[in-house]
C-alpha cells in the first residue's frame, strides 16, 4: 500500500487544525519574528540507533508570534500567551538520516510577569508536521531506523528567556526538544529525539501600543459530563511487515470540569487494531493453536487542559484484557481536541507505551 497519500494528508491535517487556533483571535494584535541558530544532540532512546549518531545536529528557526492582551477570558488566564508559527530546520550532520524541515503551530506561556518586563521567560509548546530528506528505504538507505516515511509528526517543547534591547528589538536564548515520528504507519520508526540550545535575535513588526485587558468572570458548567469519541487510522505492528493496517479506537470516559482551564476524566477503551491481527499470523513465537486475539480493552484516567477553542488532553491507561502482550501494559494517550461547539470536537492522539508510539489516531468525538 502506498503510504504517501495518507502521510501527507496527516501532515496538512495537522497543521490545519492547529491553524484555525492561531487566525481566531482578536482584531488587535502585534506581530513579531524570532530567528535563531541551533545545535544539539541526538538522544540514543534505543541501542538500534546508537550507530547512527555520529555528530551533533545544526540548524535554524523561525518563528513568527502574534500577541494576545486579553479581549478574550482564556488569554488572561493564561497570562496573555503568544500563538504563532514555527519552521525548523535540522542538519543531523550523518547523509543516512538526512535533513528535517519542520512547519508547527505554537503557543508561548509567560512565567510570571515577564511579558510586561524588558526580559521575559517563556514556556513553548509546539505540535505540526516535518519533512525528511532522506528516509529509511529497503533498496537505497536500510540503515535509517529514526523515520521510514518522508512526512512525519513533529512535536517541541522549549524553555526561552528574551532580553528587549529597544522597544522592538530584542535577544533570545533556549533549550528545548525537538521530536519527529511517524507514530507507526510505516516500519521502522524509532522517531527522533533532539535536544538542543539556540541563540537568535526577535523583532517586533508592528509598534502598536495595546493595552493589557482583563475579564473576571466566565460561567463555566460544573456538572459530570460525558464523552463519546471514535478514532482511527493506519500502522504497522512488529510482525506485519511494512503494509499499514487500518485500527479503530471506541472510548467512553466521564469528564468532571474543575476549573475554566482544567478537568479529569475516567473510561474505557476498546482497541481493535488489524496490524496486530496479521503480526499474530505471522509471529514466530507463537504456535498454530496459540494464537490470541487481536483485540484490547483498557481502562483510562486523564486530565484536560482548556485553552480557547483547543484542549491538551493527557490519559495513562492499563490493559485488563490484552490477550496478545506484544506491548506493555500501560499506556498514554496525549491528544489535541479542537472544539467546533459546547458538544462536537475533533481530535489527533499519539499512543504510546513508554517512549515507543504505537499509533496516531484521528477521530471525532460528542460531548453529553
Amino acid at each position: 500500500m502506498n503510504v504517501i497519500f495518507p502521510t501527507r494528508t496527516l501532515f496538512l491535517s495537522v497543521f490545519f487544525i492547529l491553524s484555525l487556533a492561531a487566525l481566531a483571535q482578536e482584531k488587535e494584535y502585534t506581530y513579531s519574528i524570532q530567528a535563531a541558530a541551533i545545535k544539539g544532540f541526538i538522544y540514543p532512546h534505543s541501542p538500534d540507533v546508537a550507530n547512527l549518531i555520529i555528530d551533533h545536529p545544526v540548524g535554524f528557526s523561525v518563528y513568527l508570534d502574534k500577541k494576545t492582551y486579553g479581549r478574550e477570558y482564556w488569554q488572561s488566564k493564561y497570562n496573555y500567551p503568544d500563538i504563532g508559527y514555527s519552521f525548523i530546520y535540522l542538519d543531523y550532520k550523518n547523509p543516512k538520516i538526512g535533513k528535517s524541515l519542520a512547519a508547527m503551530v505554537h503557543y508561548n506561556f509567560y512565567i510570571g510577569n515577564n511579558h510586561l518586563n524588558r526580559s521575559d521567560l517563556r514556556f513553548k509548546l509546539a505540535f505540526g508536521g516535518s519533512y525528511n530528506t532522506n528516509p529509511y528505504r529497503k533498496e537505497t538507505n536500510n540503515k535509517n531506523n529514526f523515520l521510514s516515511t518522508s512526512l512525519a509528526y513533529g512535536m517541541q517543547i522549549a524553555l526561552d528567556y528574551g532580553f528587549k534591547i529597544t522597544d522592538r528589538l530584542g535577544v533570545n536564548s533556549s533549550i528545548s526538544i525537538i521530536h519527529f515520528s511517524n507514530a507507526s504507519i510505516k516500519q521502522p520508526n524509532k522517531g527522533v529525539n533532539v535536544a538542543n540550545i539556540s541563540l537568535g535575535a526577535s523583532y517586533k513588526l508592528t509598534d502598536q501600543k495595546i493595552e493589557y485587558t482583563t475579564i473576571d468572570k466566565y460561567n463555566f458548567e460544573q456538572k459530570i459530563k460525558y464523552n463519546l469519541v471514535v478514532n482511527g487510522g493506519v500502522n504497522t505492528a512488529p510482525h506485519s511487515g511494512n503494509t499499514p493496517f487500518p485500527f479503530f479506537v471506541f472510548s467512553a470516559y466521564a469528564e468532571k470540569r474543575l476549573s475554566f482551564i482544567s478537568a479529569i476524566n475516567l473510561g474505557v477503551d476498546g482497541f481493535f487494531n488489524y496490524s496486530l491481527k496479521e503480526s499474530i499470523k505471522y509471529d514466530p513465537s507463537l504456535r498454530e493453536l496459540e494464537k490470541p486475539d487481536h483485540k484490547r480493552f483498557g481502562v483510562a484516567l486523564g486530565h484536560e487542559l482548556f485553552i480557547n477553542k483547543i484542549s491538551i488532553l493527557a490519559q495513562f491507561g492499563y490493559y485488563f484484557y490484552d490477550p496478545y502482550h506484544v506491548y506493555s501494559p500501560i499506556y498514554q494517550r496525549f491528544a489535541m481536541k479542537y472544539y467546533f461547539n459546547d458538544k462536537l470536537f475533533a481530535t489527533f492522539a499519539l499512543k504510546t507505551h513508554y517512549g515507543t508510539a504505537e499509533t496516531g489516531e484521528w477521530g471525532i468525538g460528542i460531548k453529553l
